[in-house]
Formats: C-alpha cells, structure tokens, sequence
C-alpha cells in the first residue's frame, strides 16, 4: 500500500500513513455482519504500553480491536476503550 494520509501517531512519535478512506472499508462476514478491515492487534501488549496505543488508535479511527481472551489482557483494552470517548457499539 502506499502512503499518503496521515492517520495517526505511535507511542514512539513514528507517524502511521494510509490511503484516505481506510477507516471505511470493512468485510462482510457469512453472518450479514461487516466487520472493517483493518484492525488493531493486542498480541504481546500489556499495561501502559497497551493502553495508550490503544487510545491512540480508536481517537484515529479504529474501530476493529484483534484481541483474544489466551492474551491475557482485557482489562487493559476495556479500560482504554473506556477512555478513549468511543461508544462501545462502535467498535
């Protein structure tokens, strides 16, 4: 993909780019439900790390958050989902 939007920043001040329009493009899964197609991966973060990236992403537009129970950190994404202002139905 090449570059060309800014979409955000990490923890590191490195600047994340995309094509416009990413935020909107979404998957239709077998079930009728759509779910977007470019997501946040949880695999191996934890803590403070974790939960301000997190913020980050969703106040940038992320609305998939991959993230499973064997990660062992729920309580991180539901407390940066909590702060992040974005309704839960939305993600």
């Amino acid at each position: 993909m090449r570059a060309v939007g800014t979409v955000g920043s990490t923890m590191h001040g490195t600047r994340m780019r995309a094509k416009p329009g990413w935020e909107e493009r979404s998957v239709a899964l077998n079930t009728g439900a759509s779910m977007p197609a470019l997501g946040y991966g949880t695999y191996r973060l934890e803590g403070e790390p974790l939960r301000r990236a997190l913020v980050c992403a969703l106040q940038q537009g992320y609305r998939h958050i991959d993230t499973a129970a064997g990660y062992e950190n729920e309580a991180v994404v539901a407390a940066a989902i909590a702060e992040s202002g974005v309704p839960r139905e939305e993600i």
